[in-house]
């Protein structure tokens, strides 16, 4: 069995039995601390940190294994993909409080550039605010050949108007759930017109320094390189050592590209089970699912995946090349299950 598999089944039993369950049939953290080292133990790729956080921080964490550092830990720098979309979907809420966008808003008012999408239909005249942070824009999940992840990171916008005559639709807008990283990318560039303020700048200013998050960034930190992850493959008997460069550059920096730590996605999932970050009343936007057809797998809300049959669990999973993690809470428990 490949480690990964083995890891989820694990963190899904952690995350369910011991933090959503109260704990019920005397399982201990003790049992599954020896799970996740048997398991890290059996592969060498094997490097992860597991926490569980709540209302006043992180409560348990360990590292196991290595990422070609002495140890894995709270403070071991990791990409963590997708989870980046959660400060995306907190932005547009905090740039609605603050009157500069409606949900329903067309973001052609302040993106002019989103013409340049591939269509015969005029699809892209009115995509909303909404559309896009549900996932349900219907644009095509990547540009053509993947340009939108090529190039510096802080030359994004340009890479991504570049890429966006080579990305088409794959649904109408508003008719089906479509997961879409392309549709992240447009939708922080449309924030930033919007804002008149770099998406960078807000996520810094509104997010990363009110929760003291001092470790998470979209650039490779290279004052930390000692504290940063290898990209770590495994295929079958193929084992191979990355750089954690070498995937999610330019315009996926804003859907996908964020480098951060347990220790930081501790502080912001503290924020975000308080007030700091969102009112109640957004926190419940945010989490609430709003596929057009409510039989698929899965339930996407604004920046979060929900876990189908128990709408309690929200979050998000990332994944690209070398990397993993998953992200996972209980509104009503107010606990979180962090893998990196």
């Amino acid at each position: 069995m490949s480690i990964w598999v083995l890891i989820i089944t694990i963190v899904v039993v952690l995350a369910y039995v011991f933090v959503f369950s109260n704990i019920r049939n005397g399982t201990s953290l003790d049992e599954y601390d020896r799970a996740f080292d048997l398991a890290t133990r059996a592969d060498k790729v094997g490097g992860l940190v597991v926490g569980v956080v709540g209302p006043s921080g992180l409560e348990w964490s360990k590292g196991y294994g290595t990422v070609g550092l002495d140890k894995v830990d709270k403070d071991t720098i990791f990409r963590v993909a997708s989870i980046s979309k959660m400060f995306t979907a907190i932005i547009a809420l905090m740039l609605v409080r603050k009157g500069k966008i409606k949900l329903n808003g067309c973001i052609s008012d302040y993106l002019k550039e989103i013409k340049r999408l591939e269509s015969i239909k005029g699809y892209q005249d009115c995509i909303t605010f909404h559309q896009l942070l549900s996932q349900t824009a219907g644009i095509d999940r990547s540009s053509d050949n993947d340009i939108d992840q090529k190039g510096d990171v802080m030359q994004w916008e340009k890479t991504l108007i570049n890429s966006l005559e080579h990305t088409g639709f794959t649904w109408q807008p508003g008719t089906h759930y479509e997961y879409s990283n392309m549709g992240y990318a447009v939708l922080g560039l449309a924030l930033e017109k919007a804002a008149d303020k770099s998406y960078f700048e807000m996520v810094n200013e509104w997010i990363l320094k009110p929760c003291g998050m001092i470790d998470t960034s979209f650039e490779y930190p290279l004052d930390k390189k000692a504290r940063v992850a290898d990209a770590r493959y495994n295929h079958g008997e193929e084992f191979k050592i990355g750089d954690p460069r070498d995937d999610h550059q330019g315009a996926a920096a804003v859907y996908g590209g964020a480098y951060s730590t347990l220790s930081d996605l501790a502080k912001f999932m503290t924020c975000l089970m308080g007030n700091t970050l969102l009112t109640e009343a957004e926190k419940e936007t945010m989490f609430t699912p709003y596929n057009p057809n409510p039989l698929v797998d899965q339930l996407y809300g604004y920046g979060t995946e929900i876990q189908r049959g128990n709408k309690q669990i929200v979050g998000h999973s990332g994944a690209l090349p070398g990397f993993k993690a998953q992200l996972g809470y209980n509104p009503t428990k107010k606990k979180d299950v962090i893998l990196l």
